[in-house]
């Protein structure tokens, strides 16, 4: 079995849900650490659902803050592929042999997500 990166590794609530590691979140030009994002299970019973969880942590004049969103599994992908198609179209990598290789890996990724949405829905899982 292949261990997952460290981004990709979940801490185990005492609950028993996977909650993964944040990924900070920058400002502006400075790249400056000013808030953080991560992704963990819901304890929905009425379908699979994931948390997205945004906080500010109140740095660069902001006001500290929080929000989340609740997701259904089928949307969580399709976010997923949104991110992975605006990486790989982010205007300082079109026209350049980065941006290509990006695109190429950004086409297979959408081609893994609409299988697992096939899947999703072939089990009457894609509530969208």
């Amino acid at each position: 079995m292949t261990s997952l990166p460290p981004h990709l590794t979940p801490t185990i609530t005492d609950r028993g849900f996977s909650h993964l590691p944040p990924v900070p979140c920058i400002w502006g030009m400075s790249n400056l650490n000013v808030g953080q994002v991560s992704v963990y299970e819901s304890s929905a019973a009425t379908s699979a659902a994931l948390w997205l969880r945004a906080e500010n942590f109140g740095i660069a004049g902001d006001a500290k803050s929080e929000t989340t969103s609740h997701l259904q599994v089928a949307d969580a992908l399709r976010l997923a592929d949104q991110l992975v198609r605006a990486v790989a179209g982010q205007y300082q990598y079109r026209g350049n042999l980065l941006g290509g290789g990006l695109r190429a890996q950004a086409d297979q990724v959408t081609a893994s997500i609409g299988e697992m949405l096939e899947l999703l829905n072939a089990a009457g899982e894609d509530q969208t």
